[in-house]
């Protein structure tokens, strides 16, 4: 009920939640870009280092983390976008009774 009565309060239309979701995922996306252009970079960098140096054995490191990362990040998102689709469903369903309830 209170969950209810917070997205009540938060979101006066579905289309408000629609552009909350738009502009988290477009952060997503901004952040896996970012990330993603740092892998590449690293990756480069890691091409240029002896195959057996210290240098490279901690490059291999930072990309394992970064690729971890990465991966956090999309899941991350999913649920996000999961989340906002649940929303939207809750909030047309709580705004149908609220409305049959007046109607009556």
């Amino acid at each position: 009920k209170e969950a209810d009565e917070m997205l009540l309060r938060l979101y006066p239309t579905p289309g408000d939640i629609e552009h909350r979701r738009d502009v988290s995922l477009e952060e997503f996306d901004a952040e896996i870009a970012a990330k993603t252009a740092e892998l590449e970079q690293l990756d480069a960098e890691i091409a240029q280092l002896d195959p057996g140096s210290a240098e490279r054995t901690k490059q291999l490191k930072e990309r394992d983390d970064l690729d971890t990362a990465l991966l956090t990040l999309a899941a991350k998102k999913e649920n996000a976008a999961y989340g906002f689709k649940e929303d939207i469903e809750r909030l047309k369903y709580l705004q149908k009774v609220a409305k049959e309830t007046a109607a009556n």
